[in-house]
């Protein structure tokens, strides 16, 4: 019986016997002789992290978050402000090689804090994108980039996608 025959419309293969109904996940050892063997590619599980913003005027002194995995991920980031800065400001969030007290705008760019919302990962600014890659190590931060960051309370949200090879 060929494995194609023996698959049903979820991938799974159709246990033989008794009871057709009951179902196992395709092994290695049902893909030997298969002209291609299969491979994995794509994103992982999403995971989120919550992370305090601090009220610091300088690089990542907002926030710093390091992806804690050891392969790269897509990450996406929503700022929760519950409290606006008691001034005029502005805050830069990226993603950076070099540390955790590096500037980086590239995925929210001079976003005012001085209003207490949510701002949703979407392109915010001249040089803002949705998601960025980070690779295993590495940082996203939020800087102070005009203005004073005092007062300001609130969280960021980081949902993170991880690679697979």
């Amino acid at each position: 019986m060929g494995l194609d025959r023996d698959l049903n419309e979820r991938g799974f293969r159709t246990a033989l016997g008794d009871n057709p109904a009951v179902e196992r996940p395709i092994t290695f050892e049902d893909t030997v002789g298969l002209a291609v063997a299969p491979t994995i590619t794509g994103f992982g599980v999403p995971r989120t992290k919550s992370v305090t913003l601090t009220a610091l005027d300088t690089g990542g002194g907002i926030f710093a978050w390091q992806n804690p995995l050891d392969v790269a991920v897509e990450a996406e980031v929503a700022l929760d402000i519950t409290t606006k800065a008691t001034s005029a400001c502005t805050v830069d969030v990226g993603m950076t090689a070099t540390d955790a007290t590096t500037t980086s705008d590239n995925l929210l760019d001079g976003v005012d804090v001085g209003t207490a919302v949510i701002f949703a990962p979407s392109p915010a600014g001249t040089n803002g994108k949705r998601s960025v890659k980070v690779a295993a190590g590495k940082w996203i931060t939020g800087s102070m980039k005009t203005g004073a960051a005092a007062g300001l309370a609130g969280t960021a949200r980081i949902t993170y996608t991880p690679y697979l090879a």
